[in-house]
């Protein structure tokens, strides 16, 4: 029985070897004289661990990678709901691990034979919601060298290319990274939630511009709220009318 891998989309069998390496490289230097310690505890050390990563450690993470693919196909047939929300807001963790392109190559396919794909609908979601934070620090942000990273990251995103803007913007600010993926979670279960009434509260009315909320987030999450819901309801008292 022949394995075939390729690891051109993900890192995570790189996590898997270095840190296979990291107990290796110990052992080595514990027996080594000091004398060459330093230059033959790193030949060693990749001498033992890229073999083993290329027969054993990269496969093996790899399937390990596959079958939580498996796992969150299965889960998307039976509760799409609960997948769903999962996978929106994990999705940028598997784009860490690279286990996302394992998900996305069956969207592919499927778009290429006309078929609709609902995990690639997913990963549009949090797409935006990735960029919109990125958007949100290079407005907020005075730091010129994160401006500069911030642009870039975003305008790829918004073609569905969002690593720059994890590993340059998001990930180092880790606060920044989760708010991305609270984004995403939202964004889908508002996408499968329907309601038969819906109700939100009002900040203001004009007759020229409608009802509107004092900030972005919060008037997005009433509109979708609202598009979802067969009955409409606004909660408001006539102090909120007018000018």
């Amino acid at each position: 029985m022949t394995f075939n891998y390729t690891y051109t989309s993900s890192f995570l069998p790189v996590i898997a070897v270095v840190a296979a390496a990291v107990p290796l490289a110990k052992a080595f230097r514990k027996i080594l004289p000091k004398a060459v310690s330093n230059f033959l505890t790193p030949a060693l050390t990749l001498l033992n661990v890229i073999p083993l990563g290329y027969t054993i450690i990269g496969p093996v993470v790899a399937m390990i990678g596959s079958f939580a693919n498996d796992g969150i196909t299965a889960l998307m047939h039976t509760v799409p709901l609960i997948a769903g929300a999962v996978f929106g807001g994990l999705y940028q963790v598997m784009v860490l691990f690279g286990i996302h392109s394992a998900l996305t190559s069956y969207s592919f396919m499927n778009l290429l034979e006309g078929n609709p794909d609902y995990i690639m609908a997913i990963g549009c979601l949090v797409c935006f919601s990735q960029i919109g934070v990125v958007l949100a620090m290079y407005l907020k942000s005075k730091d010129e060298d994160l401006k500069a990273l911030a642009l870039p990251s975003f305008i790829s995103g918004i073609f569905g290319v969002t690593e720059p803007a994890i590993y340059g913007v998001t990930l180092p600010r880790i606060k920044m990274f989760i708010l991305s993926c609270v984004g995403g979670l939202a964004e889908w279960s508002l996408q499968r939630l329907f309601f038969d009434k819906g109700f939100v509260s009002g900040n203001h009315f004009t007759i020229e511009h409608g009802f509107s909320a004092p900030i972005f987030p919060e008037a997005e999450l009433k509109r979708r709220v609202l598009s979802v819901s067969k009955e409409k309801f606004i909660l408001m008292d006539y102090s909120k009318y007018g000018d």
